[in-house]
């Protein structure tokens, strides 16, 4: 975990600028070249072609929509939690949190794509009431060190600070 000063605890990952912006750019623009270059070469509307670009053009939104969704957030010392997109930042109080949930990959749910052990990727954040970004958030953790068991030691922080500021929380803390 990294102080932003004493007061301010970041919470996540100090990759999220290269994720929200970088990687969900790329994730759109590679597809979307790859399926131009194939129309290009195939000199015509090949209805194969035409299926192909548009399976491209479908994994590039969903990339870069993933990605972009992303948001920077930081843990005030005084009860509040600090969200920004990068463009505009706003603060909700810790007892306005309804449920910290993560998505935790588990061996039994193995396939071949996926990772043997569990781990967190991602963090969502709920609210009670509708928040300038929503009723909730996503968030990646900052992850260094290896967290092999759940729950993820920020998930964990963010629970007990979420308590301690009289807020009451959903059960369960997955989802996916």
């Amino acid at each position: 975990m990294r102080y932003l000063h004493p007061r301010v605890l970041i919470l996540s990952t100090p990759y999220t600028f290269f994720y929200k912006f970088v990687v969900s750019t790329v994730g759109m623009a590679l597809p979307a070249f790859i399926g131009v270059g194939l129309f290009m070469v195939s000199s015509g509307g090949s209805v194969v072609v035409m299926l192909i670009m548009l399976l491209l053009l479908c994994i590039g939104v969903a990339i870069g929509h993933h990605y972009s969704m992303l948001k920077l957030v930081k843990l005030d010392e005084s009860g509040v939690l600090i969200i920004s997109n990068y463009l505009t930042e706003i603060r909700v109080p810790l007892n306005q949190i309804v449920a910290i949930r993560e998505n935790i990959h588990h061996p039994e749910k193995q396939t071949r794509y996926r990772v043997n052990r569990p781990f967190t990727r991602y963090i969502r954040v709920e609210f009670a009431q509708p928040t300038a970004y929503g009723l909730w958030i996503l968030f990646a953790p900052d992850h260094r060190g290896v967290y092999r068991d759940p729950p993820h030691p920020i998930a964990e922080e963010l629970r007990y600070a979420v308590k301690n500021a009289g807020g009451t929380l959903k059960s369960g803390m997955e989802w996916g």
